[in-house]
């Protein structure tokens, strides 16, 4: 009888401790500051073995002081096998450069080893300080001749 005394304390203290709890379950981490800087009006040109991108950068003077680069997402399909207008793009990779491509209120880059005949699709978030990403720009595609 003494057994059943002890089990019957121990799940009532179980029951006790888990009352009081909070539920959040995240990883105690303080919270990103954000990075507000974002391209806009994206255009992307496509030459002979490369894409041309340029777009206006908005940002305030805060962030272009902290401004550490830019990723450039891309992805490639070829003309049979391109995403409908509307359809989801899956991404595949990016490029990254330094704060030179977005200077005085402009963006402008140029994405090298570009196969011909393909068509890209582009999406540029600017970086902050530790690698914190603006919000994306939008979308552009573009078929390289």
């Amino acid at each position: 009888m003494n057994g059943g005394r002890h089990l019957s304390f121990v799940v009532a203290l179980g029951l006790l401790l888990m009352v009081p709890s909070c539920g959040k379950k995240a990883p105690p981490f303080l919270a990103q500051k954000s990075f507000d800087a974002k391209v806009s009006s994206l255009e992307a040109e496509g030459e002979e073995g490369y894409a041309i991108l340029k777009g206006k950068t908005q940002m305030a003077q805060r962030d272009t002081e902290n401004l550490t680069g830019c990723r450039v997402y891309f992805a490639q399909y070829s003309p049979d096998n391109a995403p409908c207008d509307g359809c989801p793009i899956e991404y595949q990779g990016y490029y990254s450069f330094g704060p030179e491509v977005a200077k005085d209120g402009k963006f402008f880059c140029k994405i090298d080893a570009i196969t011909p005949g393909q068509i890209y699709f582009f999406r540029v978030s600017l970086v902050g300080p530790k690698e914190v990403l603006g919000p994306p720009s939008n979308d552009v595609r573009v078929e390289v001749k």
